[in-house]
């Protein structure tokens, strides 16, 4: 056996184990160390020395051996727990945040997380938690990561490790005490440096690397809001297809509720406990009463600290719904987005293209409008940027155009700006511009037509409640919307009465709010129940089926009015099934009242529930308008037969009865005086009541009658609007036509100077070629006249016998000399000077026998050699002329 088996190192001090260089006696020191730090009544001065001086524990978790540096980490982890049980104000004094992260955060990185010993790196992910706890946020143990090991470290389990850190830390603590905005604006922010070299490790040759990238996006996604266009640009469009395509399915699968597991099966939550200690030890730990030995030591008991937090935690529960790893950051991502703008980056003559009698031409300017313009921004610029002469363009697409595809992008394209523009950018302004036209628009029965638009209008009526005022701060009124809706529910087209009572039920289940009720009541006498009621009998079932709901909905809302309910008593037997069902099917619509309005008892929703059992309609309240009140106050039998209730002045009673002069009647003077000024001022204040009724009446009136000439001027504001875009169009139209024809007047007019030269030439050719016959025809001596005259001659001669012989010969003989003696004067057939000496040969001589064969013969042979040079010289003169 060796010298070191034979040593028995239990017997040595703490000290000596921990220093030696056999690693059994560093296992037996690093549990003994382990076991003082779980005594329960171990003191802050014995665990002091390790918090002041980083570096004992820093040669422990470098040590060598694997069993042994398990147990070192087992042993900081129980240091790091004791921790929490302390007084935290005391025990912060001791350690430098900085200084763990410096020291020990490496090594429990670069040796702990890349053991192969589960619970090495187990251990080792709970001991950078708890060291990132000591900090008020991650962003310190982040930026110290990703500088110090992803961007330096090439070893690949090194890199996985770091990865593994960042997953933990972003998972159990989130982004909390970290704006952001800021995040998000700053280039050198720890969050936009990792996502900058997270595409690197998507791609890593190593799976489990690729692996926990991904987790380790899916973190980021869900911890940020679980908002796409945050991370879109700088990390997703950096993947690849495939992995974007997988990513889109996890994300989907996120947002429908499945809870985030980690791919790489590496990350690590700690114990319940212990997060409740991360989340609030200020107000818990550092208020526990701890006690305190003969030295004035604190006494730390860490398992009866955590049974307090978890009871706290665990009575709180019910109430607090606690869970870290499922809260969301607190901010709105629309803030986070850089703001672009589109006005100045509109497709090339946008408003030529826009106004084309050619539809073609409209839908390809409005699709690369929508698709390489507005698709591809993620936040329109507000200030300094007028949109509405753009929305004012498209409105009247969706209003006039006959081609539906041009509608389709049209209104997509506003459902776009107004999701990228938002309140206030989207004012009201813009809203009365496209509200009409895609009312108007909704007669569409194609789906994909009928989709965008509706898509658009719940859109509008989202972000302007027609319903509602908004936050005081706000104050929109946007009642004309709410008029513009009952108007067009009274449509004779039945696809736009059919989608108009849908939006108008859509606007009561999803935006009622406190001041909804008061608004809806000032139109349901007058339109919504009138127009309700002639849904609900119309002819058609799926227009019925709308009005059924329509009527229940506000059947929820005014649980007690009369007319709802005498209007639900006069339809069939049919017809009250169908709404009692919906009725109790419904959501409650006045989840969305604050609770103290519902307490003043204006509205409720349970007596619907409790109503009898012949109708499930509630039962009646009081009218809501003055004139009712007063109309029913004056024909109520209470208020004709009985009298004022008068306080009698005392009477004196003898034996228990009255006297006998009060009960014959006779009732002193004093009595019947005060009995008179009763009356009297009951009266003055019943006819001062009256009185203010009948102005309150009068004022209700004259509101009504603004709001009719309000609607009245928003008509003709609308009309005038599409009248202005009527005349631009057509004015468009007649500079386009205009244009049109000054080009083709320029045209014109080339063409013509072009001819004018062209038969300049032709003339200066023409003069030329007669100068050159005529010069020619001088020179061989066979001028026009002479020709004329011995054809003359030639034609004037009597006709030869058979017997002149002589005569014929001689002819003959001279045609033969003159034969010859032109074959030796020929010049070259391409010369232009023996051309009218060709032609002359071509006369036949009335001398001459017609019967002699030879002779024929040859002018024939002559006159088609002659005409073939005429031909070749033309088309000389032709190719010359073109050149």
């Amino acid at each position: 056996m060796s010298n070191n088996d034979e040593v028995d190192f239990s017997t040595l001090p703490l000290e000596q184990k921990l220093d030696n260089k056999v690693w059994k006696a560093r296992l037996l020191g690093y549990e003994e160390l382990t076991s003082k730090f779980d005594n329960k009544n171990i003191k802050i001065k014995e665990f002091n020395i390790y918090l002041k001086d980083v570096s004992l524990f820093q040669i422990y978790l470098s040590d060598p051996n694997v069993i042994a540096l398990e147990k070192a980490i087992g042993a900081l982890l129980s240091l790091l727990q004791k921790y929490y049980t302390g007084h935290t104000a005391d025990v912060q004094k001791l350690i430098s945040i900085e200084s763990l992260i410096e020291n020990w955060i490496p090594l429990l990185i670069e040796k702990g997380i890349t053991s192969s010993r589960l619970l090495t790196k187990k251990n080792s992910i709970k001991c950078i938690l708890l060291i990132t706890s000591f900090d008020i946020s991650i962003e310190k143990i982040m930026e110290f990561t990703i500088i110090n090991f992803l961007k330096v470290k090439k070893l690949p389990k090194v890199i996985l490790s770091s990865l593994i850190t960042i997953t933990n830390l972003i998972n159990n603590f989130k982004f909390d005490h970290i704006e952001l905005n800021k995040i998000f604006n700053n280039p050198n922010s720890f969050l936009i440096e990792l996502l900058e070299v997270l595409p690197t490790f998507t791609s890593n040759a190593d799976k489990n690397i690729r692996s926990q990238s991904i987790d380790l996006i899916l973190q980021i996604y869900d911890k940020i809001g679980r908002n796409k266009l945050l991370i879109q640009d700088i990390l997703l469009d950096k993947l690849k297809s495939i992995q974007q395509r997988d990513l889109d399915k996890l994300f989907d699968k996120l947002n429908s509720g499945e809870e985030l597991k980690a791919i790489s099966n590496s990350s690590a939550n700690l114990d319940d406990e212990i997060i409740y200690f991360y989340t609030d030890y200020k107000n818990n730990v550092a208020k526990q009463d701890f006690q305190v030995d003969d030295d004035g030591d604190t006494n730390m008991d860490i398992n009866a600290t955590l049974n307090s937090a978890k009871n706290t935690k665990l009575g709180n529960s019910n109430n607090n719904n606690y869970n870290i790893t499922k809260n969301k950051v607190d901010v709105d991502p629309f803030t986070l987005l850089k703001e672009e703008t589109i006005l100045d980056k509109l497709p090339e003559n946008f408003n030529e293209r826009i106004a084309s009698v050619k539809w073609k031409d409209r839908v390809e300017v409005l699709q690369e409008l929508h698709d390489n313009l507005l698709v591809k921004v993620k936040k329109l610029k507000n200030s300094g940027q007028d949109y509405s002469n753009l929305i004012s363009i498209l409105s009247s697409i969706i209003h006039k155009d006959a081609n539906v595809q041009a509608v389709t992008i049209a209104s997509q394209s506003i459902c776009i700006i107004l999701e990228k523009l938002r309140l206030p950018g989207f004012n009201k302004a813009l809203v009365n511009i496209c509200f009409v036209p895609l009312l108007e628009r909704t007669k569409e029965k194609k789906p994909s037509v009928i989709e965008a638009i509706r898509s658009t209008l719940y859109i509008l009526v989202k972000y302007y409640n027609p319903i509602s005022n908004g936050s005081k701060s706000m104050n929109l009124n946007n009642e004309d919307m709410l008029q513009e809706i009952l108007k067009f529910m009274k449509n004779k087209i039945p696809q736009i009465r059919f989608e108009t009572t849908n939006l108008f039920n859509h606007i009561l289940k999803h935006y009622f709010r406190n001041d909804s009720e008061r608004i809806l009541s000032a139109y349901l006498d007058s339109d919504i129940l009138p127009i309700v009621i002639k849904i609900v009998n119309d002819t058609q079932p799926t227009i019925r089926a709308s009005g059924f709901e329509a009527f229940a909905l506000i059947s929820k809302i005014f649980s007690n009015n009369d007319e709802i309910r005498d209007s639900y008593e006069k339809f069939d037997s049919m017809k009250k099934k169908k709404i009692t069902e919906l009725i109790n099917t419904l959501p409650n619509i006045l989840e969305n009242i604050p609770e103290s309005r519902e307490k003043t008892g204006t509205t409720t929703s349970s007596s619907m529930n409790n109503s009898n059992s012949n109708s499930l309609l509630p039962s009646k309240r009081g009218p809501s308008s003055p004139l009712k009140k007063l109309s029913n106050k004056a024909n109520s039998p209470l208020h004709m037969t009985q009298s004022p209730v008068i306080a009698l002045p005392n009477i004196t009673l003898k034996n228990g009865n009255l006297s006998n002069n009060n009960l014959n009647g006779n009732i002193p003077n004093n009595m019947n005086s005060n009995l008179f000024s009763i009356n009297n001022k009951r009266s003055n204040t019943e006819d001062n009541q009256i009185e203010n009724e009948e102005k309150r009446i009068k004022l209700e009136i004259e509101v009504e009658n603004l709001k009719k000439e309000k609607h009245v001027w928003l008509k003709e504001k609308h009309e005038l609007i599409d009248q202005l875009n009527n005349v631009q169009n057509k004015y468009n139209v007649l500079m386009n036509e205009i244009e049109v024809l000054k080009e083709q007047l320029k045209n014109s007019q080339t063409t013509l100077h072009d001819k004018n030269l062209q038969l300049r030439q032709k003339d200066l050719q023409l003069n030329k070629l007669q100068d050159r016959m005529s010069h020619m025809a001088e020179l061989n001596g066979n001028t026009p006249t002479n020709r004329r005259s011995s054809l003359l001659a030639h034609s004037q001669a009597p006709s030869r016998t058979m017997s002149a012989r002589p005569t014929l010969s001689s002819e003959r003989s001279h045609i033969n000399e003159n034969h010859e003696h032109n074959n030796h004067t020929r010049k070259d057939s391409t010369s232009s000077e023996d051309l009218p000496h060709r032609v002359d040969l071509l006369k036949i001589d009335s001398n001459a026998n017609v019967n002699d064969t030879f002779v024929n013969e040859e002018s024939w042979k002559r006159a088609a050699e002659v005409t073939s040079q005429l031909k070749a010289r033309i088309e000389r003169m032709r190719a010359k002329t073109r050149e």
